[in-house]
């Protein structure tokens, strides 16, 4: 560790910054120049960062007064009575069924209308793109046939069609 032979502008510099007890190490020569500017730096950023919770911590508390000032206001509109309160655990029964009726709806899992309209969906709309493809092949495959005079089956064989292709109509 390199120790730092103070000038007297160094020690007119740092004497403002520190306590006296420090600045006496410094005079001695007692302390190391990066352990110092080190304990320097943290000390600043650490007084940085407590400023900052401070001032958020003031503003939280603010937030907190101000939330419970309109609570107050609130529960002076409203003031409690009997059909408040029958109102009240109404809306928690109805909140507890509500719950309970989701649940079985998501324990029906497939059987959920919803989803199976989609399904029937996705089934037409696949079965139509399969006609689709189907027409497409077979009209393509006849003109195909026709144009240079080539077996069907060979046609087949060389798409890789098996013997098992029936034509949807």
């Amino acid at each position: 560790m390199a120790w730092y032979k103070w000038t007297r502008l160094d020690l007119q510099t740092f004497s403002g910054a520190f306590p006296l007890n420090r600045a006496r190490l410094f005079d001695d020569l007692l302390v190391p120049v990066n352990r110092s500017r080190l304990s320097i730096g943290l000390t600043s950023q650490t007084q940085t960062r407590l400023k900052i919770a401070m001032e958020k911590n003031q503003g939280l508390k603010t937030q907190v007064e101000e939330l419970r000032k309109s609570l107050e206001e609130e529960r002076k509109l409203r003031p409690a009575s009997d059909t408040r309160a029958e109102l009240l655990t109404n809306l928690a029964a109805l909140k507890k069924r509500r719950a309970t009726l989701e649940d079985e709806l998501s324990a029906y899992g497939n059987s959920d209308p919803v989803k199976v309209e989609q399904l029937k969906r996705a089934e037409f709309l696949a079965k139509e793109a399969a006609m689709r493809w189907t027409d497409n092949y077979c009209s393509t495959l006849s003109h195909f046939v026709r144009q240079t005079g080539v077996d069907v089956e060979d046609v087949r064989k060389y798409l890789d069609i098996g013997e098992d292709y029936e034509d949807i109509y």
